[in-house]
């Protein structure tokens, strides 16, 4: 898969909509306020039986958190994926060269990433989306205990 082109004039605009699992899991950035509320949800969280964390976030949206998430999403993209491996990517394995690709556009196009000021471009419908089915894979008590034992690391 080729990396997107990068759009210098597109660098400071967001598009704001309903955060999905499905194409907002590649970086994530929230507030104390939102940790803490997902400090609430542990117990939604870690017995949900799915081993997509994302999918159970998404489950958590419409759950457990008081409401849905709005999101703020760059047009220009600041995280990329960086491997073709693991279970969904059936051909060869060459993480460094995707890394090489990423490091290159991302060094061509510095003076762009960090504007001074940003603005929203689109705003979409919103409206809360549950997650589909569960995919299971998450129900070892042991690793269900561990995800739970993360708030008394606090």
């Amino acid at each position: 898969d080729a990396l997107p082109i990068l759009e210098p004039g597109r660098a400071d605009k967001l598009e704001v909509r309903t955060w999905r699992s499905t194409d907002h899991n590649m970086g994530l950035v929230f507030n104390r306020d939102i940790y803490q509320k997902l400090i609430h949800c542990t117990g939604a969280f870690c017995t949900y039986d799915d081993y997509n964390w994302d999918w159970t976030l998404q489950y958590l949206t419409v759950t457990c958190l008081p409401k849905f998430w709005k999101v703020m999403v760059p047009e220009v993209p600041r995280v990329y994926h960086a491997g073709d491996c693991g279970m969904h990517h059936q051909k060869a394995c060459k993480p460094s060269t995707e890394s090489a690709k990423i490091e290159s556009l991302l060094n061509n196009n510095q003076q762009h990433m960090f504007p001074e000021s940003l603005s929203i471009s689109k705003r979409f419908l919103m409206a809360a989306f549950s997650p589909h089915v569960k995919n299971g894979g998450w129900g070892d008590i042991r690793d269900r205990e561990l995800c739970q034992s993360y708030p008394k690391l606090q």
